[in-house]
């Protein structure tokens, strides 16, 4: 099986935010310490 991988140097802010995204479910997942920072984030807006 072959594979291709391409590297963009510009900004792609749709996949920027998918990935920031999903980086942050992952870790409110995961992560008991992220959860609950961003728990005391949301109430002190």
């Amino acid at each position: 099986m072959k594979y291709s991988i391409d590297v963009l140097l510009e900004n792609n802010e749709k996949f920027s935010t998918f990935l920031n995204t999903k980086i942050r479910e992952f870790n409110n997942e995961h992560s008991i310490h992220h959860k609950n920072v961003r728990k005391k984030d949301q109430y002190n807006l």
